[in-house]
């Protein structure tokens, strides 16, 4: 399974939750692959958080951005500013 497929999965379980709850365990388990294969593609927990982010970025999904933005991400924090800017609006929301 390559790692952008992985991503989308992580995104999706954090969009469910919280992406820093995400493990790889969680996206091995929904992929139908070992953990293995997810550390393999993606690597240890901090770049499966990189991943969730960038793949965050690319889908504009802007419930992950805000949560990563409210952490302090570096990924995020390097978003696009129109991106930021709607992901900011909706912390303003909670």
């Amino acid at each position: 399974m390559r790692a952008e497929q992985l991503a989308k999965i992580a995104l999706r379980l954090a969009t469910e939750s919280s992406y820093i709850q995400v493990t790889r365990d969680d996206v091995a388990k929904v992929a139908g692959v070992v953990p293995g294969v997810v550390n393999y593609s993606i690597g240890g927990a901090a770049d499966l958080r990189n991943a969730i982010i960038i793949q965050a970025i690319r889908d504009e999904n802007i419930t992950v951005l805000a949560q990563a933005l409210a952490l302090r991400h570096p990924e995020a924090i390097n978003a696009p500013r129109l991106l930021k800017a709607r992901a900011v609006q909706l912390i303003g929301t909670f």
